[in-house]
């Protein structure tokens, strides 16, 4: 009998532009508040995320990360094979 577990009853994935505007900064802050995830998988390196050593990605990745810290929510990096 295949039963639901509750580690992984919910999965959102978000997609951004790979740009700087403050419109779109405002609205993936305004998700990630609704969505309120108990983690947070960003398109960044690991081992970027672990040391903290993440300058240089990508602006709306820097967002998401920076308001997961701000927040204690736990944040891990994966970068999807071919990139």
């Amino acid at each position: 009998r295949w039963r639901r577990s509750r580690a992984v009853a919910r999965f959102h994935v978000i997609g951004t532009a790979h740009v700087e505007h403050p419109g779109l900064f405002r609205a993936l802050e305004a998700a990630l508040d609704q969505i309120a995830p108990a983690q947070l998988i960003l398109e960044m390196p690991d081992e970027a995320v672990a040391t903290g050593e993440v300058t240089g990605q990508k602006p709306e990745l820097l967002l998401a990360y920076h308001w997961a810290r701000r927040r204690g929510v736990p944040v891990r990096g994966h970068v999807p094979p071919g990139f």
